[in-house]
């Protein structure tokens, strides 16, 4: 798929291919229209499809979850009809990526009892939850990029859960990362050769017995210096270069629905920077963790259609800068409830339930 630039004109050219941009363009630029108390004169579009910004990749949507997500019992299920049905009417191409904050204390026990935990705890994945993992992906055709544990981990776990992964998810698995936002893991120092040591470290461990094991990262929050460093040292052995974005902080005064559907500038300059670094090592980058405040969201904020606006909005945006796919997060989050700007709610089970989260209430 391309994107098309609409212009402004007299006439409405709408050819059947990009139909479906065009519409999706409309609400773009309502989102972005300021509210006005006085009748303004009507803009018309015309569609030129043949100014193209960039390549849409088939994989360009996608969700992600805590590593807990595939802890809960049915969740990631072939059996799960009403998700199955979900996602495929979303698209048969899409990337599920698992990781976040709660991989830093994730355990791999194929014979375990599986746990749902926050970021606080443990969370146990057994056998079952990857062979259910693998049966919900092969009914969509979805891929997953998955995240193993670097900050309390060692790397004889990792091997043992990248081999169990690998052999659960088989042609479905996109690619590992390995840590998650690594450049705040305690161990590593904030010093980014001391992290790179340990990726090398856990990367030989598992291509020990999984020659061919797909590899992405470096999975960070935003310091440009090991996203750069990162580039240079693997562009020649990843799949993608990974990058989170949140739009502020859930507990911060100043976050309200105005600042989310303020443009951030910022960002902007940022999104050059990834597309240029992309095109200079030759790998594609992806924004494998966003949404609209980080820490759950915010009630009356994340949780409204403003804030899916924005989420239009802010694919539109990345999409213009060659960028090659979002994960949006949802489900259950790092303290364990379903976050406010989750794109899907469901009744969750484990940690939540039996703690009263609350998250099977919204």
């Amino acid at each position: 798929m391309n994107l098309y630039i609409p212009r402004m004109h007299h006439l409405v050219h709408c050819p059947v291919r990009p139909k479906i941009l065009f519409c999706a363009g409309l609400l773009f630029l309502c989102a972005r229209l300021p509210a006005q108390s006085q009748p303004v004169e009507a803009v018309k579009i015309q569609l030129d499809p043949q100014m193209v910004v960039s390549h849409i990749a088939p994989d360009f949507i996608g969700f992600g979850y805590e590593s807990s997500a595939v802890a809960q019992t049915n969740y990631f299920s072939g059996k799960n009809a009403t998700l199955v049905k979900l996602y495929r009417n979303l698209s048969t191409n899409g990337l599920i990526r698992i990781g976040g904050n709660v991989s830093d204390r994730t355990k791999y026990d194929p014979r375990g009892i599986s746990v749902v935990n926050s970021q606080r705890a443990v969370t146990v994945i057994n056998r079952t939850n990857l062979e259910n993992l693998g049966g919900f992906v092969r009914a969509t055709g979805w891929r997953v990029m998955w995240g193993l544990n670097l900050s309390t981990g060692t790397k004889e776990e990792a091997v043992t859960e990248a081999v169990a992964v690998a052999s659960a998810l088989g042609g479905q698995l996109q690619s590992f990362q390995i840590g998650n936002e690594v450049e705040g893991i305690p161990r590593l120092k904030h010093h980014y050769d001391t992290y790179h040591a340990f990726y090398l470290d856990f990367k030989s461990g598992i291509r020990s017995v999984l020659t061919n094991a797909p590899f992405s990262g470096p999975d960070s929050v935003g310091n440009w210096i090991w996203i750069t460093n990162f580039a240079s040292n693997e562009s020649g052995d990843i799949k993608f270069l990974t990058h989170h974005y949140y739009r502020g902080g859930a507990g911060d005064s100043a976050t309200t629905l105005e600042k989310l559907l303020t443009h951030d500038d910022h960002w902007d300059k940022r999104l050059e920077q990834l597309q240029q670094l992309s095109q200079d090592c030759g790998v594609p980058y992806r924004i494998n963790e966003v949404n609209s405040f980080s820490g759950g969201g915010k009630p009356g904020v994340s949780d409204v259609f403003g804030s899916a606006l924005w989420a239009l909005d802010y694919m539109f945006i990345l999409a213009a800068h060659g960028c090659a796919g979002i994960n949006l997060q949802t489900d259950i989050n790092h303290l364990a409830w379903i976050s406010y700007y989750s794109p899907i709610v469901h009744e969750a089970t484990g940690y939540c339930t039996n703690h009263g989260c609350g998250a099977d209430t919204r």
